[in-house]
C-alpha cells in the first residue's frame, strides 16, 4: 500500500511489534510507549496465546484508545463481542480479520494447482489431498546451501522453531494481509470521493426573481463553489478523539471485562493512561572470586516479570 499512499503524499508507517508466547496485557500497561502513541489502526492478534483472557484483551483495547495521541481503530481477532461493546458504548471505530477463504478453489491435485492463481494455490484442498496444503507451508530453512563451498560447522536443524502444523504458514498470512489491505484501501478510497465532493463546484439551481410591479425583470442562478482547501470540519478531529476517550474513562465498572482484573493488577489501569518505562537488568556472576557485571538487554518477557513484580503502588506510579 505505501506507493499508493505516497502518490497522496501520506507517508504509511507499518510496524511488527510481536510478543510470541506472551500474550498483550504487559504491553498493554505501557501500549503508548511499547506500541507507539501516533497509531491510526491496531491490531490485536493474539488468539493463540491470550487464552481467551476477556479481561486482558479488554485492557489492551481500552489503553489504545486512551493512552496515545491519536485514536486508532481497533481491529481485532476472534472477539466480535467485545468489539460491537466498544463501538456502541464508547463510539469506537473497530473491524475484524476476514481470512479470504470464500471464493478460493479448493486444490484436487498437483495438475489442478497449476490452473489456480499463484496466491490462491495450496490454500484449500480436498479432504483426499489435504497433505498438498501442509507442504511447502514455510519460506524459512537454517541454512541454504552456497555455491563456494562454504558449509556451516555446527549440525543444522531440520526446520526452525515455531513451523509446527497449527501454525498456518507463509501463504494464509500472505491472503489475510490483502484482505486487510484491500479493507484499508476501500477506506482511502472513501476519503479520495469525500475529498473531490468537498472541493469540486456545486451548483444551486434556485432561481432569484427581481421584480418590479410583479413583473420578473431578471433570473439569477447562483453558483455556489466550494473549491480549494477542503473544509475544516473534515480535518479537525479533536472532538472525535475526546468523545471516545471521555466515553472509555468514565465506562460504568459493570460493562465490559476489564475490572476482572480487581486482585491481580490495579483497576485504574481501565480507565487511566499509562506511560512505561523499559528497565535494563543488571546481572552479577561470581567468577573465580571475581565479580563480574554483565548488562542483559532486556527482552519484553523479563520486562513483564519486573512490572508484574513492582508493587502495586510502583505500578500505578508509572502513569
Amino acid at each position: 500500500m505505501k506507493p499508493i499512499f505516497e502518490r497522496l503524499g501520506v507517508k504509511l508507517i507499518t510496524r511488527n511489534i510481536s510478543f510470541g508466547g506472551m500474550g498483550t496485557v504487559h504491553s498493554a500497561m505501557g501500549s503508548r510507549d511499547i506500541l507507539g502513541k501516533e497509531i491510526d489502526l491496531i491490531l490485536w492478534d493474539s488468539g493463540m496465546t491470550e487464552n481467551g483472557n476477556q479481561p486482558h484483551i479488554d485492557l489492551f483495547m481500552r489503553q489504545a484508545l486512551i493512552a496515545g495521541n491519536r485514536v486508532p481503530i481497533i481491529w481485532g481477532a476472534g472477539n466480535w463481542d467485545l468489539l460491537k461493546l466498544f463501538h456502541e458504548t464508547v463510539d469506537a471505530d473497530v473491524g475484524e480479520f476476514g481470512n479470504g477463504f470464500a471464493g478460493i478453489e479448493a486444490v484436487r491435485d498437483e495438475a489442478h494447482a497449476l490452473e489456480i492463481p499463484w496466491a490462491a494455490r495450496f490454500i484449500k484442498c480436498v479432504d483426499e489431498r489435504a497433505e498438498l496444503c501442509k507442504d511447502d507451508r514455510f519460506a524459512a530453512t537454517c541454512w541454504i546451501d552456497r555455491e563456494d563451498g562454504i558449509h556451516p560447522e555446527e549440525g543444522q536443524k531440520v526446520r526452525l522453531d515455531g513451523q509446527v502444523r497449527w501454525h498456518p504458514g507463509w501463504r494464509v498470512h500472505q491472503l489475510q494481509g490483502r484482505v486487510l489491505a484491500f479493507a484499508v484501501l476501500e477506506g482511502l478510497e472513501v476519503a479520495v470521493n469525500r475529498w473531490m465532493e468537498g472541493t469540486m463546484s456545486k451548483f444551486d439551481d434556485t432561481d432569484l426573481f427581481l421584480s418590479f410591479n410583479s413583473f420578473p425583470l431578471i433570473a439569477i442562478i447562483f453558483h455556489v463553489s466550494a473549491g480549494q482547501p477542503l473544509d475544516d470540519d473534515y480535518w479537525h478531529v479533536t472532538d472525535y478523539y475526546e468523545n471516545i476517550r471521555n466515553k472509555v474513562k468514565n465506562l460504568d465498572p459493570s460493562v465490559g471485562e476489564c475490572y476482572r482484573i480487581n486482585g491481580t493488577l490495579p483497576v485504574r489501569l481501565c480507565n487511566t493512561p499509562m506511560n512505561v518505562r523499559i528497565l535494563v537488568l543488571l546481572q552479577f556472576w561470581h567468577v573465580q572470586k571475581v565479580h563480574l557485571s554483565h548488562i542483559v538487554t532486556v527482552e519484553y518477557r523479563v520486562a513483564r516479570n519486573i512490572l508484574l513484580e513492582l508493587t502495586m503502588t510502583n505500578l500505578v506510579s508509572l502513569a
